[in-house]
């Protein structure tokens, strides 16, 4: 018997199938590794970002601390442009500029001063030993992706301020105490091994022990802190041996400093020899000596200094003993001498006393330039650019305190002007200027003047060196106001008033009054005359019957006006919107504060639309077979008849009666002047019978040619009849119908103006 077939089915998903989910899966995972990378890129940005401000930043601090000076001889702790630039070089990449540096000084960690109370390098402040130099990058960071929201990265670094750098061995410390003992000639001497001191720094060993022990020190003072370009200073150094024994050849160094151009060295000694001075040299000094235990040297340097040092001089002396010899106390082998420019806070002030200025008139200022110290200031400048609202000007001296000297005034001219002054610490010098304004003088009238230091003294206030005066040109508020206090002008003439005034302070002499004529399809003509003036205000010019733009040039003095009445006569078909406006203009050389009241507008609306302004009158009766009806068109639109009806009365005798004419009696056509009067016009029947009398109050009408009913003056309805029997014939009631030219037109029925 056959085992039968077993068959294993495994479920498989069709390949169609397969292939569309691992589509959707890479649809699903793609955002979100796309997002990833992006992630890793924008992290990697800012990384590099905060990387390059902290190296920028230490690498500026660092440039900042170290010694020398740049091309323009800046020391490198105040060449701020310098410190930027290192900042730039290295986080440039990023976006660090100029402005993003921020540069400032403090004494050492111990400063609690914030960091907006501490100097920056822009202030150029005056440096000591053990400051430190700051420095501060604050840099937007800007995302490439925009994953990252927007954030500011800062770095902050410091350095502590290296003045100057001295490079060579340390020598062997002094054997300890009681431990040299003398021997026997030709018995050798015991090698002694220092005593190890507690320092990170190995201290060499000696190879072999000194046998002569001296005490060599050097002191060095000018006696000031401060120098002067362009003086000398003098310069006092002592050289000591206090043993315990006599020193040949010790070396005495002096290197010149870059502000001093030569100098002098002359000596005296007691206990020593050798001592060499020099002659008005220009480079270095060295010497050699010998010192006796107790001996002492003492060079006099007398040093000129050049006219235009800058920059703090540091003049540093060394004493070296020979070789063989040990020092006791090599830390007193160095002195230095540190002088600092000069410094002196200079100060201006400047003043006339107004806020305001007027032109052709005579300004008085007072400028005071003083000198607070601490040191005196030689030729100082002292300039003043003259403005050019100023004609001409004198200057001259007031006076000078405290020893002040180099006041020079100057006639009445029209140059700048320019002094150069000595000021002692304390004194002052002042200067009366009489300064003329010219006649056409506008603008704001700026006066500064400014006191600069000489070169190589040091300010260290610039913020107070100018001073400045401002006055304004004369203020007037002047505006202008029009009514014709109606809502809708009418058939004839309106009538406005012009008011325009000045509320001061100052004077407006040269006010224009301009007044464009309003639009020719309303006012035919105006005319403008002049009511009494207040408060002492000219120039107003009346202006006669006329189709011209208004202008006029008048003088307000303060809390004055003028008012004009203007009278404008209107078209009779005028039936558009009116409006006209008035604009005044200060002159140039008074300032207005508000210019919105320069202008005034007054509207007015075309007349209303009535039919009431249509009027009829009629004769009472029929005479000599006509009926007279007198028409007046008060509106503001032209009308055109369109019907006619009439209504008679009574018993006729028979049918020969009848209306053979209505006749409008008026000028034809319009005149030059647009005052129009109605336009003739006759409405014949077409034949007896169109017109034929209906009795029993029947009415009667007639569709007629349009005709044109004018605006203004009086038009004559005539009726002519013809009738048998004029007794028993009577026109009961006349029905007119218009339409006015409105928008839309307007029908209006007249009915009953017999």
């Amino acid at each position: 018997m056959k085992s039968p077939n077993l068959k294993l089915f495994f479920h498989r998903r069709p390949r169609s199938r397969s292939k569309a989910q691992g589509m959707v899966e890479f649809a699903l995972a793609l955002p979100v590794f796309l997002m990833l990378i992006l992630g890793i890129i924008e992290f990697g940005w800012l990384f590099y970002t905060y990387s390059a401000t902290f190296s920028a930043a230490r690498e500026a601090a660092r440039y900042g601390a170290s010694v020398g000076t740049n091309a323009s001889g800046v020391e490198h702790v105040l060449d701020c442009a310098g410190i930027r630039d290192a900042a730039i070089r290295i986080g440039g990449p990023v976006g660090v500029t100029a402005d993003t540096v921020e540069i400032v000084y403090d004494t050492g960690p111990d400063d609690a001063r914030s960091w907006d109370a501490l100097p920056t390098c822009d202030d150029q402040p005056i440096t000591a030993l053990a400051d430190r130099i700051r420095v501060r990058i604050t840099l937007p960071f800007d995302p490439l992706i925009g994953i990252l929201p927007d954030i500011t990265v800062t770095n902050t670094s410091h350095r502590t301020i290296i003045r100057d750098v001295e490079l060579g061995g340390n020598p062997p410390p002094p054997p300890p105490v009681n431990t040299y003992t003398p021997v026997p000639l030709n018995t050798p001497t015991p090698t002694v091994t220092p005593t190890a001191t507690a320092t990170n720094t190995p201290t060499p060993t000696p190879t072999s022990t000194p046998e002569v022990w001296a005490d060599v020190s050097v002191e060095k003072t000018d006696g000031t802190h401060y120098y002067t370009a362009g003086t000398t200073t003098t310069y006092t150094i002592v050289v000591r041996n206090a043993g315990p024994n006599d020193v040949t050849g010790v070396v005495i160094n002096d290197s010149k400093p870059g502000q001093i151009t030569s100098w002098t060295w002359t000596c005296t000694q007691a206990g020593a020899s050798g001592c060499d001075g020099v002659t008005n040299s220009t480079g270095n000094f060295s010497d050699v000596v010998d010192l006796t235990n107790g001996g002492v040297i003492t060079y006099t340097v007398t040093a000129q200094i050049a006219a235009d040092a800058t920059g703090v001089m540091t003049n540093i002396v060394l004493a070296e003993v020979p070789e063989g010899v040990g020092d006791e106390n090599p830390d007193n082998n160095r002195a230095a001498d540190v002088d600092y420019p000069p410094t002196a806070d200079l100060q201006a002030a400047k003043t006339d006393g107004l806020a305001v200025y007027l032109p052709d008139q005579t300004l008085t200022y007072l400028i005071t330039v003083s000198n607070i110290g601490p040191d005196a200031a030689l030729n100082a400048s002292v300039t003043d650019l003259r403005p050019a609202q100023v004609a001409s000007w004198e200057w001259i001296c007031a006076g000078a305190s405290n020893g002040a000297s180099g006041c020079d005034g100057a006639p009445d001219g029209t140059a700048d002007f320019s002094d150069i002054v000595s000021l002692p610490a304390g004194s002052s010098i002042s200067y009366t200027v009489n300064a003329r304004v010219a006649a056409d003088a506008t603008g704001d009238l700026v006066n500064t003047v400014t006191i600069l230091p000489p070169m190589g003294l040091t300010d260290p206030d610039l913020t107070n060196n100018q001073a400045t005066d401002t006055d304004t040109p004369p203020m007037a508020d002047i505006s202008v106001t029009k009514s014709d206090l109606m809502a809708n002008y009418t058939r004839g003439s309106i009538t406005y008033l012009i008011t325009v005034n000045n509320s001061g302070p100052n004077p407006a002499e040269g006010v224009i009054v301009n007044d464009a004529f309003p639009a020719g399809d309303i006012v035919t003509s105006w005319s403008w005359t002049c009511l009494a003036p207040i408060g002492g205000a000219t120039g107003c010019d009346p202006a006669g019957d006329g189709v011209y733009d208004f202008s006029d040039v008048i003088d307000l003095p303060a809390v004055s006006s003028i008012t004009y009445q203007v009278t404008a006569n209107i078209w009779l078909d005028a039936n558009t919107t009116l409006v006209n406006s008035v604009s005044i203009t200060p002159p140039d050389n008074v300032l207005d504060p508000n210019l919105a009241n320069n202008v005034a507008t007054d509207v007015d609306d075309p007349p209303v639309f009535s039919c009431n302004n249509l009027t009829a009158t009629a004769a009472g009766s029929i005479v000599d077979n006509k009926l007279q009806v007198t028409l007046n068109n008060n509106t503001h639109y032209r009308g055109t008849l369109i019907l006619a009806e009439l209504a008679f009365v009574g018993n006729k005798p028979n049918k020969s009666s009848r209306l053979t004419s209505i006749t409008f009696d008026g000028p034809a056509i319009y005149s030059t002047s647009r005052n129009e009067s109605a336009t003739l016009f006759n409405i014949p029947g077409a034949s007896p019978d169109d017109w034929l009398m209906d009795g029993g109050g029947n009415y009667i009408d007639r569709t007629v040619d349009p005709r044109v009913l004018g605006v203004g003056g009086t038009s004559n309805l005539q009726l002519v009849f013809y009738q048998d029997n004029p007794e028993v014939v009577t026109v009961n009631a006349l029905y007119l119908t218009f339409t006015f030219n409105t928008n839309p037109p307007t029908t209006c029925r007249y009915g009953d103006l017999k």
